[in-house]
């Protein structure tokens, strides 16, 4: 065992654990070392879990990957809980999907109808529960009433892949008039430059039914009106925050129409932007926490979590 490994395992003692085997991608540092952080767990690569570590821990998280023959070994010790967040990454290995998916009792999900996309329910049943996506706007940065009044600057922040007709979108918004940016990076220095977020892909069923809230929240949170693509998750924001908080569009000729209202319509842009507060709270770190904990006590009451699951 490595020094790193053995420091690991004594600080895990007790703690709720958060793992993975790849602790590299950015997904884990949202739903894994974040939350761990703000609940007072531990995030560590799944290599460095140990025996003793997993029998104190309250909880074993699993953030979207998980190793299943750890996890059966791992089967009578705490509940443990995989945290799917994206099933379209696993379009490509549906079986395998579906097996890491029936290891498991207990799934978190980031929009209801995701469940519907885990597969074959297995004999144990799954118990799950519906966690958000928390904002990532921790300075409480809130856009200008300048830039409310008179928006120059259409632009999206984040992955460029996941933003589809990227092209038609610049050429369209530069006939417009205005300028358009897309940062690849999520921080305020990024948002700062941003009168009016957009995101758009096409139309896929188990992308719009499963994507998680975070592109809509994390501009929502600051202020900032916007055009987004149909999502479940989206929809979801606004019943959450009792009314609508963006523009959303099934076809681009629609989304394209949508931005120009967006543009045009300055009450309606505020009426958006008014929503920034009740985001930030909602959709905070802390409240996202809060929902783990409830996700925690719940498993933890389950008369049978301890049962041998999954083979």
């Amino acid at each position: 065992m490595s020094v790193r490994a053995f420091m690991a395992g004594r600080k895990a003692r007790g703690k709720v654990l958060f793992t993975a085997a790849d602790t590299r991608a950015e997904v884990f540092a949202v739903r894994g070392e974040q939350i761990a952080q703000e609940i007072g767990g531990l995030a560590l690569r799944s290599s460095f879990l140990s025996q003793n570590a997993v029998l104190s821990a309250p909880a074993l998280f699993w953030v979207q990957g998980a190793e299943i023959p750890k996890v059966r070994f791992y089967h009578g010790t705490t509940p443990q809980i995989l945290d799917v967040v994206d099933v379209v990454a696993d379009v490509g290995h549906r079986s395998l999907f579906y097996e890491k998916c029936r290891a498991f009792r207990f799934l978190v999900l980031t929009t209801r109808s995701m469940k519907n996309y885990a597969g074959p329910v297995p004999e144990h049943g799954w118990k799950s529960w519906v966690v958000p996506f928390h904002h990532d706007n921790a300075s409480r940065y809130e856009m200008p009433e300048s830039q409310l009044e008179r928006p120059r600057m259409i632009g999206f922040v984040g992955d460029a892949k996941k933003l589809q007709s990227i092209e038609v979108i610049e050429s369209h918004v530069r006939k417009m008039g205005f300028a358009f940016i897309v940062f690849p990076k999520a921080d305020d220095t990024a948002y700062e430059q941003i009168d009016v977020g957009i995101h758009w892909t096409h139309p896929d069923a188990a992308r719009d039914e499963t994507a998680n809230n975070s592109m809509l929240t994390n501009y929502l949170s600051r202020g900032i009106p916007c055009v987004m693509p149909d999502y479940e998750s989206y929809r979801d924001v606004e019943e959450a925050l009792e009314g609508p908080c963006c523009l959303r569009a099934k076809t681009l000729s629609d989304w394209f129409e949508k931005l120009a209202e967006l543009m045009k319509d300055e009450a309606l842009r505020r009426s958006f932007a008014a929503k920034a507060e009740a985001a930030r709270i909602r959709y905070s770190l802390h409240s996202t926490g809060l929902l783990y904990k409830g996700v925690i006590a719940e498993a933890r009451s389950e008369p049978d979590f301890y049962g041998q699951v999954g083979g």
